[in-house]
C-alpha cells in the first residue's frame, strides 16, 4: 500500500474539546454481534422506465437504477424565491456539493395569486428551472401539494381559496377539488415532456403535505383525499416512478402507492415557547423515522405526533427535510451550527436512511406579490411570523448565495455517499444495546452498524454531537464485529465532544480488501482513495494495499472533487463546474492544491480582489438610515454589503423607490450581508429598524439598542481557473 500525507496540514487539536470531567472511562471496546442473516428485502409497485431503457425501481431497503442501489442526495431549492438568472450557478454549487436530486415546493398562491391569472413568467418558470436541472444532470422531485406550508402565505394557498366560506379546503369538497384540478392542469401543462418516463429529470412528485389530524380527523376522509389527489395529479400528467407524501405527525399517505418521507431539524423555531428547547432525538441512532416536532406549530395535541399512519417497514427509509437550517421567527432566533446539520446527516445514515433529503438547502427570498406579501404571518392567519422577504433560512447555501459552514461539512458525506451509495443503500442498521437510546444521555457513544451481507463490508457511524451540549470523550474506541463465524477488530479513534466518524470495514478499495482503519472514507480518483483523520492512520488489508491519500479532518472541509481532479484549498472556498468549466467564489486568497490521476499534486493561487468600495452611512429621521456606496470601477467580483445595527429587525428599501422593501432581517446575532447584485446594484438604500425586544429566545448573545452601527462592502470573487489548471 503507497499511503501519503496530505501537506500543509492545518490539524485540529483534539484536547481542545477534551472535558477531563466529562471523559468516559468505562468502557474502550464496543463488541457487537451482527444477526446472523439479513432483513429480508421485498419488493414495492413504484418503478418506472425512461426513453434511454433506465428503470428506477424500489425494494423495502432502497431506490435503484437498473438494478444497482441508489442512494440519492435531496437538497431543497425554491425556483420562486431566487433570481432566475443565478438559478444555474447556484444548482451547480448545489451539484459541488453533491447533490443530485433538486426538491422544491411548488406553491400554488405564486402562480395563481389573483383567481383565474395565471403566472409562469420569469423567477416563476417552472419548467425553466427543471430545465436547468436536467441541463445540469440533476433529477427533480417536484412537491406540487396543494397544500405545501413551507412558510409560505396560507402554506401556499391562494387567498381566495384560503379566505372564504363557500367550500373546506384540504378535503374532498367538489368544489375545492375543482379548483386543484384546474392548478394541477395548468402546472402540468408547464413541465409536459419532463416527467422521467418521458426522458425528462422529474422522478417523483410529492402529493400534499403534512396531512395530519388537524387537517381533517376523520382517517377514512383523510385517505380518500389522498388517493383523488393522487389520481388529479396523474390525471395531469403527473406519472412518475415515486409518489411521496411526509410521514410525521401521523399523517395520512396511501400505502405502497405513496412512499413515506420524514424529516429531523436541530431545534424547532416554530416552536412558541420562548425558552431553550429539550434535546432532540434526531441526534441518536435509531429506527424511527418520526420527527414529532415537525408541524407542531399548526398540530393542537401531540398525543399520536409518535405514531404512523402507514407500515414503514415496507418501503425505505427515505428523508425529505433533514434541517439544513433553521427560519428565524418572530419569537425564536434559533442559529444552527453548521456541526448540528452534519450529526444529524451522520446520525440519519447510521439510522439507515437510503435518501439524504435536506430542508432548505438554498435559502432564497420570498417573491413581491400583486395583492399581498408572500411570507408566513400571524396578520394572515398562520401561527408564526417571519420576515415579509427573507427566507434565508441559514440554507447550507444563503440567501446571497454564500456557503454556510454546513456546506463544507456535509459535502465530505455526500463524497462518500456518491462513492460508495450503493454499499451503504443496500444495508440494514443494526443498532447495539449500548448505543445510546435517551437524548439527554450525553455520556454513552452513539453509534450503528450497517452490515452487507453479501461481501461482509460495512460501516460503523458515530455520532458525538448534541446541538448546544457537551459529550462525553472517548478516547482508544475500538468495536469488535462478530458475523459470519468471524470476528474483526477495529484500530482505535478517538472521540472527543462534536466528533463525528465513519468506519468502513471490508471495503473494495482498487479492488483490494481494506479490512479495517480508523480514517473516515472520502472520496475517489482513479486509483486513488481519499480519507480523513486526525488520528494516527492505520489501513489494514488483506494482502497488497492501494494507494491512499490521507488527509487531516480540517483539510476534508476543504476538498472538492470536480471531473476527473481533486481539489483541496487551505481556506473556505465554493469550486464548482458550469458549462463545461470549473469556477471558483471565494473571499481573500486561496490556495489550491490540484490531484491528478496520477503524478505529483501540484498548488495554484487565487488572488483576493481588492477594490475601494466605500458606504456612507447617514440618519434619515426616526430609526431610519440611508447607506450610499460607491462601486468599485471595472470590478467583476460581487459586492457583498453588510449591515451592523441594533435592534430587533431591520427592513432595507431602494432608496429611489423607497416604498419598495427589497430586504429584510431578523436579530439573531448572525451577520446581515446581502448581495448588491441581486438587487442590480442600487447606488442608495434605506436602513428601518424597530427597537429591541428583549422577550424573545435568543441563542446567540445580542445587544440592546436600535441604531446602524456601521457598514462596509466585502468582496466576493467569481474566478473561472481552467486556465491555472496543468
Amino acid at each position: 500500500m503507497k499511503e501519503t500525507t496530505a501537506a500543509n496540514c492545518r490539524k485540529r487539536k483534539i484536547a481542545r474539546h477534551k472535558p477531563k470531567i466529562n471523559e468516559n472511562k468505562e468502557k474502550k471496546m464496543y463488541k457487537v454481534t451482527l444477526p446472523d442473516c439479513d432483513v429480508e428485502i421485498t419488493s414495492t409497485p413504484f418503478c418506472g422506465k425512461n426513453p434511454n431503457g433506465d428503470v428506477l425501481t424500489v425494494n423495502s431497503r432502497y431506490i435503484a437504477i437498473n438494478g444497482k442501489p441508489w442512494l440519492p442526495v435531496s437538497g431543497e431549492f425554491h425556483y420562486a424565491r431566487y433570481k432566475r438568472e443565478d438559478w444555474e450557478r447556484e444548482l451547480c454549487k448545489m451539484k459541488a456539493c453533491g447533490v443530485d436530486l433538486i426538491a422544491t415546493y411548488v406553491f400554488w398562491i405564486h402562480h395563481e395569486e389573483i383567481e383565474g391569472q395565471f403566472d409562469f413568467e420569469g423567477q416563476r418558470d417552472v419548467r425553466a428551472f427543471v430545465e436547468l436541472c436536467q441541463k445540469n444532470g440533476l433529477k427533480v422531485l417536484l412537491r406540487i401539494g396543494p397544500w405545501c406550508h413551507g412558510e409560505c402565505r396560507n402554506g401556499g394557498f391562494p387567498d381566495f381559496i384560503q379566505h372564504q366560506n363557500k367550500f373546506k379546503f384540504r378535503t374532498n369538497d367538489p368544489t375545492y377539488l375543482k379548483y386543484v384540478e384546474r392548478f394541477f392542469d395548468k402546472l402540468g401543462e408547464q413541465v409536459k415532456g419532463l416527467m422521467w418516463k418521458d426522458g425528462g429529470p422529474v422522478v417523483g412528485i410529492q402529493i400534499e403535505n403534512e396531512y395530519e389530524p388537524y387537517a381533517e380527523p376523520d382517517r377514512e376522509r383523510r385517505h380518500d383525499h389522498m388517493r383523488t389527489l393522487k389520481e388529479l395529479a396523474v390525471k395531469a400528467g403527473f406519472v412518475t416512478p415515486l409518489y411521496t407524501a411526509t410521514v410525521w405527525g401521523y399523517a395520512s399517505l396511501i400505502e405502497l402507492e405513496e412512499l413515506p418521507v420524514s424529516g429531523g431539524y436541530a431545534d424547532a423555531a416554530w416552536d412558541h415557547s420562548s425558552a431553550e428547547l429539550k434535546e432532540s432525538g434526531n441526534f441518536l441512532m435509531k429506527h424511527s423515522m418520526n420527527d414529532p416536532t415537525i408541524g407542531a406549530d399548526l398540530r393542537k395535541d401531540l398525543e399520536n405526533a409518535t405514531d404512523y399512519d402507514v407500515d414503514v417497514r415496507l418501503t425505505p427509509y427515505l428523508t425529505a427535510e433533514m434541517g439544513g437550517g433553521m427560519q428565524m421567527t418572530l419569537l425564536r432566533r434559533v442559529v444552527i451550527d453548521a456541526l448540528d446539520t452534519e450529526a444529524i446527516t451522520v446520525s440519519k445514515l447510521g439510522s439507515g436512511a437510503a435518501l439524504v433529503g435536506y430542508y432548505m438547502f438554498h435559502g432564497g427570498t420570498n417573491p413581491d406579490g400583486k395583492l399581498t406579501t408572500m411570507e408566513e404571518s400571524a396578520y394572515s392567519g398562520s401561527p408564526c411570523t417571519l420576515p415579509v422577504k427573507s427566507y434565508d433560512f441559514q440554507g447550507v447555501l444563503r440567501e446571497n448565495g454564500d456557503a454556510h459552514p454546513s456546506f463544507d461539512r456535509i459535502r465530505r458525506r455526500h463524497l462518500m455517499i456518491n462513492q460508495w451509495g450503493d454499499k451503504i443503500a443496500s444495508t440494514f442498521p443494526f443498532i447495539p444495546e449500548d448505543s445510546a437510546k435517551n437524548a439527554a444521555d450525553f455520556k454513552t457513544l452513539r453509534y450503528s452498524v450497517r452490515h452487507n451481507y453479501g461481501d461482509g463490508s460495512g460501516f460503523i457511524f458515530i455520532n458525538n454531537h448534541v446541538r448546544r451540549r457537551l459529550l462525553a470523550y472517548h478516547k482508544d474506541v475500538r468495536f469488535e464485529l462478530d458475523f459470519g463465524g468471524k470476528t474483526l477488530v477495529t484500530p482505535p479513534v478517538n472521540l472527543a465532544n462534536d466528533d463525528m466518524k465513519i468506519i468502513p470495514y471490508n471495503l473494495d478499495v482498487g479492488g483490494k480488501k481494506l479490512i479495517s482503519t480508523n480514517a473516515t472514507p472520502l472520496c475517489k480518483l482513479g486509483d486513488r482513495y481519499f480519507f480523513f483523520t486526525d488520528d494516527k492512520p492505520v489501513y489494514e488489508f488483506d494482502g497488497d494495499g492501494a494507494e491512499i491519500i490521507t488527509l487531516t479532518d480540517e483539510q476534508s472541509l476543504h476538498t472538492f472533487k470536480l471531473g476527473e481532479r481533486v481539489f483541496v484549498a487551505d481556506n473556505p472556498c465554493v469550486l464548482y463546474e458550469q458549462d463545461g468549466k470549473i469556477y471558483a467564489e471565494y473571499y481573500g486568497e486561496v490556495r489550491l492544491t490540484v490531484y491528478e490521476k496520477t503524478g505529483e499534486p501540484y498548488e495554484i493561487i487565487l488572488p483576493e480582489t481588492k477594490a475601494p468600495a466605500p458606504c456612507f452611512i447617514m440618519p434619515e429621521g426616526d430609526k431610519t438610515y440611508r447607506i450610499d456606496v460607491e462601486y468599485p470601477v471595472g470590478c467583476e467580483a460581487e459586492p457583498m454589503l453588510v449591515i451592523n445595527y441594533l435592534g430587533d429587525t431591520a427592513e432595507v428599501y431602494d432608496a429611489e423607490n423607497p416604498d419598495k422593501l427589497i430586504s429584510d432581517w431578523f436579530t439573531c446575532g448572525l451577520e446581515y450581508k446581502l448581495s448588491l447584485n441581486q438587487f442590480n446594484r442600487p447606488e442608495s438604500l434605506l436602513v428601518k429598524l424597530t427597537d429591541f425586544e428583549p422577550n424573545r429566545y435568543f441563542d446567540l448573545p445580542v445587544k440592546p439598542g436600535c441604531e446602524v452601527t456601521g457598514a462596509h462592502i466585502k468582496l466576493r470573487t467569481k474566478k473561472e481557473i481552467d486556465s491555472l489548471l496543468k
